[in-house]
């Protein structure tokens, strides 16, 4: 199975994927990438703050650009 990076940027702050994980295909890269913008979100919102402003980029095994997925805030 395809290795994807999800790595999280915002203009204060970076996260990089170090370990990457296995997903199927693009598709469910995307669904992954899905799922971790959802925590990032419920975490803000518990803590009582809006979404960040970063964007989750996702790389593939070569680390060439998949996909990049604003979380919120002001459009990322």
């Amino acid at each position: 199975m395809p290795l994807f990076y999800f790595n999280v940027r915002a203009a204060t702050f970076e996260t990089p994927d170090l370990t990457g994980r296995q997903c199927a295909d693009e598709a469910a890269a995307r669904a992954e990438a899905e799922r971790i913008a959802a925590e990032l979100i419920e975490a803000a919102a518990a803590a009582g703050e809006p979404a960040p402003e970063a964007t989750i980029e996702v790389d593939d095994e070569e680390m060439r650009p998949v996909l990049a997925l604003p979380l919120g805030g002001g459009g990322g």
